[in-house]
């Protein structure tokens, strides 16, 4: 290869172009040997470990061959999946749908008696298999011992015991052998962020006990953690407190689906050391049974640190609780308070039993809520997803689920409190029915920029900064969300 070097603009650009384009970027890092040192890291950045084909192998042989070299691969990884498929992340809403069924069927397959050969038998009666998943963790620990820069760990997919089966459920029950699987992951001391996603363990104490090996640890995401259905608990793991480590984890960031059953117990946990929730962002979704105490609790503990707050719940009832139970008005250091919403009406008329309606909570409490916001609140995200309805031939949504009145009033003191606030609504506009199938939904789109309006006038009266953007929720996965058009008041008025 001949040395040459481009513009720095030119290189800006083409980066610009190809900072997700693996294949552009495996050709530039091989064009020229002044380009090597700018476009591996790029390529290499981001990678996925799966247990599906040889992976692990090859993604080793590499880390080995590029050790001696001026830009080592092992260097530039900063980002690392572990999955137990190959699935990626760009799929759409149908693979999921398969992956999560392929996933579910191999959970129950791990709970079951297996005619896999040599099964370990536990004295309660399980049968746990081993098969060939004994070479997991010897695949997968080479890799990770050799990435001294890894900040971001995303784990997918992803079963706990398949990294050790045989260690991990050893009849003794041994002390030593418990501690295998996290062995794999005690090297990656750099890690800031950690997320989980479909993933499953044997107790949330086994959670605990991983998340407690990364040290400078920040940003936690977890969405799905599943652990063992028959609620058994490891002994022999003990209690945080006895875990050592040389300085607090402090936790800054957390999102966490308060509706997963293991929950409450996964934040007793960062409720204590070597824990320690000094958090500025967070973010709670409910779906399923979401324990309100729990909630509440995580509110209040961080209300003196917190500056960003993300609520969305699919159960309505406990978001209307949540808004009647917070006091907000001693959130003093909160900037950013955005809020989920899904509408959710079923009305259909059924041969011989006539018209069925079912409709969810409203959040009548919100204008209640806002009024006690703190004046360092700088920005107000409401995201709606609501169905379209049609009444005397026009097209509208359903605006009922909230006293918009009182909502405008209490816009006008929060102006007038912070004059900067900026309150944007992103609205999803479902079909009128979630049966498509069974009622037909009207085709387009409805002016909610306008009704938006007359709801808030008084608001708008006095330029307070409110934008809104609007999109099908039919099409969502294949159209981009609009940016935000600020509202006014025509100038008739």
């Amino acid at each position: 290869m001949t040395a040459c070097a481009a513009p720095l603009e030119v290189l800006e650009g083409i980066l610009g172009c190809l900072d997700d384009d693996r294949a552009a970027l495996s050709a530039c890092s091989v064009a020229c040997h002044a380009w090597l040192p700018i476009f591996r890291p790029l390529l290499f950045r981001k990678i996925t470990l799966d247990y599906r084909g040889d992976s692990c192998d090859r993604l080793l042989r590499a880390l080995r061959s590029s050790a001696s070299t001026d830009v080592p691969i092992a260097d530039c990884v900063r980002k690392v999946k572990v999955c137990t498929d190959s699935v990626t992340m760009s799929m759409g809403r149908d693979d999921a749908r398969k992956r999560l069924s392929r996933y579910a069927e191999s959970m129950l397959g791990n709970w079951i008696p297996q005619p896999e050969p040599a099964p370990i038998r536990l004295p309660d009666g399980r049968v746990f298999p081993v098969g060939n998943k004994r070479a997991l963790s010897s695949a997968l620990g080479p890799v990770l011992h050799s990435l001294p820069h890894v900040e971001h760990l995303y784990m997918s997919s992803f079963d706990w015991n398949h990294l050790a089966p045989m260690t991990l459920w050893d009849v003794a029950m041994d002390r030593t052998c418990t501690s295998a699987p996290l062995s794999l992951f005690s090297g990656l001391t750099s890690v800031t962020s950690i997320a989980f996603g479909l993933t499953m363990f044997n107790s949330p104490s086994e959670v605990l006990q991983l998340l407690a090996l990364f040290p400078n640890l920040k940003d936690l995401k977890m969405q799905a953690v599943i652990c063992d259905p028959f609620g058994t608990d490891l002994p022999e793991r003990g209690s945080p407190q006895g875990w050592s480590t040389s300085s607090p984890i402090r936790i800054e960031k957390l999102t966490i689906d308060g509706g997963i059953h293991v929950a409450p117990r996964l934040l007793d946990g960062l409720f204590s050391p070597p824990f320690t929730l000094t958090l500025r962002d967070l973010s709670i979704s409910g779906g399923g049974t979401c324990d309100l105490n729990t909630v509440v609790r995580l509110l209040n503990k961080v209300r003196s640190t917190i500056e960003i707050i993300r609520l969305d719940f699919s159960m309505l009832a406990r978001m209307e609780k949540l808004l009647e139970v917070i006091d907000i008005s001693k959130y003093l250091s909160l900037r950013v308070f955005e809020l989920g919403y899904e509408y959710q009406l079923l009305e259909l008329v059924l041969p011989g039993l006539g018209p069925v309606r079912d409709e969810a909570a409203d959040i009548r409490h919100l204008p209640v809520f806002l009024r006690g916001l703190p004046e360092s609140i700088e920005e107000l995200v409401f995201r709606f997803k609501v169905p379209k309805r049609v009444t005397n031939g026009v097209m509208s949504i359903h605006w009922d689920f909230t006293d918009w009145d009182m909502l405008d009033r209490v816009f006008v003191e929060l102006h007038a409190r912070v004059p900067s606030l900026r309150v944007t609504f992103y609205f999803s506009i479902a079909p009128s029915s979630p049966l498509g199938w069974v009622t037909k939904s009207p085709e387009g789109l409805p002016d909610i920029a306008g009704a938006l309006v007359g709801r808030l006038r008084r608001a708008l009266a006095r330029a307070m900064h409110i934008r809104v953007a609007c999109i099908d929720d039919c099409n969502y996965d294949n159209v981009d969300i609009p940016n935000p058009v600020r509202l006014s008041l025509p100038q008739s008025d």
